[in-house]
């Protein structure tokens, strides 16, 4: 891969060089202080990807990218950590490194880069928007697709997604203006679902909905933290039934034996969890397994 580098700061500069040169697969092409000077290059040559300061002399580093047509891949360097959330609306900004960074988040950040080239861009219907949350100083990429619930306590919202779970201060009233409506349901007065996660929820009687979805969100939120807290396991879809409250789920995970690590964790919390079915496909194995909510 081919990159080069825009930043002001020679020590920076020396920092990304060093870094790079550890790096044999990846070519630094140029370096350049100001983004007037890189512009001019990238309008007559390719690169695979860009280290870009925010701070420059002549624009900032986010008004640059706009300017370019057919934007690189982009990573962020920098020292003010309050420009990431903003900087990755843009879609072609890959990470951001905030400074002093290390070299393991360093190569993070690249390996970032060979994934997006290495995998064939989604179509537009494909695309999921992305999400940074700042939760401890730490900023967190949640993509819309992979949330399964979200969850409103008094002033802290929690919000669980197929590999994690992240809380902090805000409110579920924020969370139903930026979500699609198409995607995202509220179910009740502190849960937000994923409708894409939900394959059937049946109810016998209308005016008993808000009850029932209740306890769906209830029994979703006590599965969900059991599967978030399991490393490379994720949800892949439910099915909820009022009647007796039993909740199907298929669920993905790196082999056998986390799956059944997952299933006797919710044993031991209370949940009746009953192995349904499983399969190795590819490097995964998918496993059913039926939940009552149990004690």
């Amino acid at each position: 891969m081919t990159c080069i580098i825009i930043e002001d700061e020679i020590p920076a500069q020396k920092i990304l060089k060093n870094f790079l040169n550890k790096l044999p697969n990846i070519e630094l092409v140029a370096t350049f202080n100001a983004a007037i000077a890189a512009n001019s290059f990238l309008k007559n040559q390719t690169v695979d990807f860009v280290f870009l300061d925010i701070n420059l002399p002549d624009i900032s580093g986010i008004d640059f990218i706009k300017t370019i047509k057919n934007p690189p891949a982009i990573i962020i360097t920098t020292a003010y950590p309050d420009y990431a959330v903003s900087s990755f609306e843009l879609d072609t900004i890959v990470d951001y490194l905030v400074k002093p960074f290390s070299f393991d988040r360093f190569l993070k950040a690249v390996n970032k880069v060979k994934e997006r080239i290495e995998i064939p861009e989604k179509t537009p219907q494909e695309q999921s928007e992305i999400l940074f949350l700042n939760v401890d100083k730490t900023l967190h990429k949640i993509v819309l697709d992979d949330i399964l619930y979200i969850e409103s306590d008094r002033n802290y919202i929690t919000v669980v997604t197929t590999t994690q779970k992240l809380s902090y201060i805000d409110s579920l009233k924020n969370w139903v203006e930026k979500l699609p409506d198409n995607q995202f349901i509220q179910t009740h007065k502190s849960y937000i679902i994923n409708r894409k996660f939900v394959d059937k929820i049946s109810k016998a009687e209308s005016d008993k909905f808000t009850a029932q979805s209740s306890g769906f969100t209830h029994l979703l939120n006590r599965v969900g933290e059991i599967v978030a807290a399991k490393p490379g396991a994720s949800i892949a879809s439910i099915n909820y039934s009022d009647k007796g409250g039993d909740m199907r789920i298929n669920i993905t995970a790196g082999d056998f034996e986390a799956v059944e690590a997952i299933r006797t964790k919710m044993t031991d919390a209370g949940l009746e969890a009953v192995m349904e079915s499983s399969n190795a496909q590819g490097n995964q194995v998918r496993a059913r397994l039926r939940i009552g909510a149990g004690s």
